[in-house]
């Protein structure tokens, strides 16, 4: 990072624009008026979204009720060849960090 090329700056207006256009926006969890103390899973994943090392990144949210128990973001481990691959990598993390 001692001396960023354009590819790195082209990048970081990307995000920057994105960020942007995320200002208003968040996640929302809505009670069910019908809850029981069942626990939900959200999985989520990102694909390449590191270009330096071609790694997709995988989100999982679970929540109980109306809050959130645990959150976990991290890049995966692996490669995948498709955004497909990813999301079947992040299901399974998921079902692991459920277990």
């Amino acid at each position: 990072m001692y001396n960023p090329g354009t590819d790195h700056w082209e990048n970081v207006k990307w995000i920057l624009r994105y960020v942007k256009g995320l200002i208003d926006k968040g996640s929302v969890f809505h009670r069910n008026k019908t809850a029981t103390l069942d626990v939900a899973d959200f999985v989520d994943s990102d694909y390449v979204a590191d270009l330096d090392r071609r790694r997709s990144i995988s989100r999982c949210v679970f929540t109980m009720c109306i809050g959130v128990i645990s959150c976990k973001t991290l890049f995966q481990s692996i490669a995948t060849l498709s955004s497909t691959g990813a999301e079947y990598v992040v299901v399974t993390k998921g079902v692991k960090e459920a277990t």
